[in-house]
């Protein structure tokens, strides 16, 4: 079945897989939104960045990277829900569009 999130007037701009159970959504927001299918349809967990988030990648089950409207590309610890390192890419700064994690490095713990 496909269950269908509320997320206010944001639109959901990217989506990482986590794990079989779980995703992460990138919002217009600025929202980091985890979603859980074990526990039910609304977000069992929100991370709030400072501006529209364009793409989340999950690196491990604990770390997210994020590239967002600024041009920041950010690393989160979702278990404390913060923000663990920030670098700008490009002077001047210019929106990331993509983020993504190779799986080799996921896999080796990168």
């Amino acid at each position: 079945s496909v269950a269908v999130f509320e997320v206010g007037r944001a639109f959901v701009l990217s989506v990482a897989l986590q794990s079989p159970d779980g995703c992460w959504a990138a919002t217009s927001a600025g929202g980091l939104l985890q979603f859980d299918r074990r526990k039910g349809d609304r977000p069992a967990q929100a991370l709030r960045n400072d501006c529209m988030v364009n793409s989340v990648a999950a690196a491990r089950e604990t770390v997210l990277v994020s590239g967002d409207k600024r041009g920041m590309l950010k690393a989160w610890d979702v278990r404390t829900g913060g923000c663990v390192g920030q670098r700008s890419v490009s002077d001047p700064a210019r929106p990331i569009s993509h983020v993504e994690i190779s799986p080799e490095l996921a896999w080796r713990g990168a």
